[in-house]
This record gives C-alpha cells, structure tokens and sequence, in this order.
C-alpha cells in the first residue's frame, strides 16, 4: 500500500513538472504516463537514454508521444531534472 501511495505521489509530481514545461499529458490510473513531447521529443529521448532512464517512444500510436514509466519519488525526482537538461 505505500509504494501505490508513493506512485500515486510521483505520478503527480511528474505530471505538474510536465505542465510547468508546457507539455501535455494524458491521465492515466496505471504506473505510467503518456505525455506530447512534440517537436522536442527526440531531444528527450537522447537525454534521457544518455542518463540510463528508459521511456517509450509512442509515435507510432500517437504523433510525438512518449510513455514514462512512474516509479519511486526518487526515481521521478531524476526524471525531472534530467527533462529540465533536455528541454
């Protein structure tokens, strides 16, 4: 129950960091979140793998999208900082 607590808080932690980016994101109930990184999206994708952190490129479903798996506080915590490198 505390680790879907602490997804539940990162989850909206990311979810805020992407807003503040001006990114769109899709809600989801799941361990995942699916944002519009549009034209800054490869950027993304670089950064992030040249980082060690995975996320899925979705534009083969939808144009620009990208998928970021939710995990700990921490885990997000690198997330962000590494977004702030990339954008």
């Amino acid at each position: 129950a505390n680790y879907v607590h602490e997804v539940v808080n990162a989850r909206q932690m990311v979810q805020d960091a992407l807003t503040r980016y001006g990114l769109r994101w899709f809600l989801s109930d799941g361990n995942f979140l699916l944002f519009d990184a549009g034209s800054r999206k490869q950027q993304i994708l670089d950064q992030m793998k040249s980082a060690g952190i995975l996320i899925r490129d979705r534009s083969h479903e939808i144009d620009g999208c990208v998928r970021v798996t939710i995990g700990t506080i921490d885990q997000m915590k690198l997330f962000i900082t590494e977004m702030e490198k990339a954008i």
